[in-house]
């Protein structure tokens, strides 16, 4: 069973702005998401969830994050979703 999952994020610091669009997908056995469903903590080992971030930005200090390539390795808990960004080498 999957799930795409989208988010989009404007992240503001000391007056530089930055955009953040995260597309990914999350999948595993379906009485797994049955439990994340319910608020029940599953091993985040057990479920694929990966995304792929897209900055913008106008600030040149930050113009890096548009010239490269992200993965983010995600997880659900009860209370949060984590999500670990990776810059692709």
């Amino acid at each position: 069973m999957a799930a795409r999952c989208e988010a989009r994020v404007s992240a503001a610091r000391s007056f530089h702005a930055v955009y953040i669009e995260n597309v990914g997908i999350r999948f595993g056995p379906k009485d797994l998401l049955d439990r994340i469903a319910n608020g029940e903590i599953v091993d985040p080992s057990l479920i694929y969830f990966r995304s792929v971030p897209k900055f913008e930005t106008g600030d040149v200090k930050y113009r890096w994050l548009m010239e490269n390539l992200f993965i983010g390795v995600g997880a659900r808990h009860p209370d949060r979703v984590e999500i670990d960004v990776h810059q692709v080498l």
